[in-house]
């Protein structure tokens, strides 16, 4: 039985290290700028939103690159 607490210990031990190794590698650069610019519509586009009823919506172009929290990208 000790053997198998100790066997226990070393898996949570290993999994607990192996799960935080690429954490660090895997920022954005820190010279990324994300920046928002006004969205205008169309007259099409305008009328579709007109019959859904939602009274105030804006729309907005981005410029640059959204990451996940984890890391990945869109």
């Amino acid at each position: 039985m000790r053997y198998f607490k100790s066997y226990c210990l070393f898996i949570v031990i290993t999994l607990l290290l192996t799960g935080c190794a690429g954490v660090e590698a895997e920022k954005s650069p820190s010279n990324s700028k994300l920046t928002t610019e006004s969205y205008n519509m169309s007259e099409k586009e305008t009328l579709l939103i007109s019959k859904t009823g939602v009274e105030q919506i804006k729309f907005f172009k981005l410029n640059g690159t959204l990451f996940a929290i984890f890391g990945g990208s869109f």
